[in-house]
């Protein structure tokens, strides 16, 4: 059972959905992050994966302001996680593009 490596990774996605939950449970938060373009062709099925756990997501709930140590930076098992390559860290039209994920590494 693993993450998605990039937005066509679909044999990941049918590796979560046989694995069902609660056993994808510590990988929600970062599942939710591939449903943000609905064009990728895993937001679909991770959309519904997700949908099929009947689980609340506390990163989509409005929460209030608090002074709560945790960070907001995405995971690094997030589709926006930042590489290791300045130049991969911002996106533009043709890097959205890109053919291994929203920020077009390669």
């Amino acid at each position: 059972m693993r993450l998605p490596a990039n937005k066509f990774d679909l044999d990941a996605v049918y590796e979560l959905e046989a694995a069902g939950y609660p056993a994808i449970a510590p990988l929600l938060d970062d599942l939710v992050a591939w449903t943000a373009d609905g064009n990728w062709p895993v937001a679909r099925p991770i959309a519904d994966l997700l949908v099929s756990t009947g689980t609340a997501f506390p990163c989509l709930s409005p929460r209030p302001p608090s002074s709560s140590s945790r960070s907001t930076a995405p995971s690094p098992h997030s589709p926006f996680s930042a590489s290791s390559s300045p130049s991969t860290n911002t996106t533009s039209p043709s890097d959205a593009r890109g053919e291994d994920g929203p920020l077009g590494e390669s």
